[in-house]
């Protein structure tokens, strides 16, 4: 059965396989929510029990992100040019 996920740094269309390669297709979601995460501050008062899951989870990833500087701009460079050059 062949996956219909797609990897940025898989030049074939074989399955991914194994969980190095799964991490690495989850970064490109990474800069995304890292950068929006202070838009979901209303739903994490209205719902407690999410606001626990985000402080648990995100906050000290939102906060090593926003504390280094320029790195969005690098974590993005790296994202646009693993896919250019693949």
């Amino acid at each position: 059965q062949q996956s219909s996920a797609l990897c940025m740094w898989s030049r074939d269309d074989e399955e991914i396989k194994g969980f190095s390669n799964r991490i690495k297709c989850c970064f490109p979601y990474l800069l995304p929510m890292l950068d929006g995460d202070m838009f979901g501050r209303y739903l994490y008062e209205r719902i407690p029990p999410l606001g626990f899951l985000d402080d648990l989870l995100f906050a000290p990833l939102v906060e090593f992100y926003q504390n280094v500087p320029l790195l969005g701009i690098g974590f993005f460079m790296a994202l646009t040019l693993g896919t250019r050059f693949n």
